[in-house]
């Protein structure tokens, strides 16, 4: 696994999220029309001001201005959700419990089935991480160079006691991830020594920003951003992108 990579979407679960906001005033039309049991020949009548509660007429206008909130990954973005989201609950709630307009348990059913959903959306970590380490906004870091090629020295933070071994899964001039099921906490800071496959070692410290238990695409391990190198260490590192690149070609022309 070689090569370089930008990520420049941000993940899917927040641009589905972001999408779902922004056509949830077309969605509670529909679900409007439904719940009144409006013909299709009289749609029209969605519109008629009487069959909507100020605060349900509140929410919808409100919904697109959450997704345009959760899109710009800001820290503030998510309590925003969360406000809203309980707010749509009492709402729902209230249609629950008083059976406004509804005439069975199935109406009441699909008012509370769109909020478990965007609680179970809205907690997951994958969902959760970008909003409160802006570190972990993949989209907006540098330029990755993915590969395994990297033998990685963990050491304990101003020593040379080697702690474990591990190997890279990506890297970049701010960062490297570190394949390892090792226990580390965000926060902890160690010395990498970045061994390239030519034996030239390139040594670094690293700031643990994210910890990863295999859950996701990642494998089990780690993503330390450096913060403290050596003056000519992005320039070695950006010239041992090219050398893997090279190789990577290389190996790709003689397995045809």
């Amino acid at each position: 696994m070689q090569g370089l990579y930008t990520v420049r979407k941000r993940p899917l679960l927040i641009r589905l999220l972001t999408l779902g906001f922004l056509l949830a005033p077309l969605g509670m039309l529909l679900e409007m029309a439904w719940l009144y049991k409006i013909p299709l020949a009289e749609w029209y009548a969605v519109f008629t001001p009487g069959i909507w509660l100020p605060r349900v007429l509140v929410l919808t206008l409100l919904a697109p201005v959450v997704g345009l909130c959760i899109w710009t990954v800001k820290r503030w973005a998510y309590p925003v959700l969360v406000v809203y989201t309980l707010l749509v609950i009492i709402s729902d709630l209230e249609f629950w419990f008083t059976a406004q307009s509804l005439t069975g348990w199935l109406e009441r059913g699909v008012l509370m089935a769109g909020i478990v959903c965007l609680i179970v959306l809205g907690t997951r970590r994958s969902f959760l991480a970008p909003y409160f380490n802006p570190r972990l906004r993949f989209w907006e870091q540098s330029q990755r160079f993915a590969t395994s090629s990297l033998k990685i020295f963990v050491k304990r933070f101003g020593t040379s006691e080697v702690l474990f071994e591990a190997i890279s899964f990506d890297v970049s001039l701010s960062g490297v991830y570190v394949v390892s099921p090792y226990l580390v906490a965000v926060g902890d800071i160690y010395t990498l020594d970045l061994v390239l496959p030519s034996g030239l070692m390139m040594p670094a410290s690293g700031k643990v920003v994210w910890v990863n238990l295999g859950r996701d695409v990642y494998p089990q391990g780690f993503g330390c951003e450096f913060t403290s190198v050596r003056k000519d260490f992005r320039q070695m590192l950006t010239e041992a992108f090219k050398t893997l690149k090279l190789e990577a070609r290389h190996n790709r022309d003689h397995s045809r």
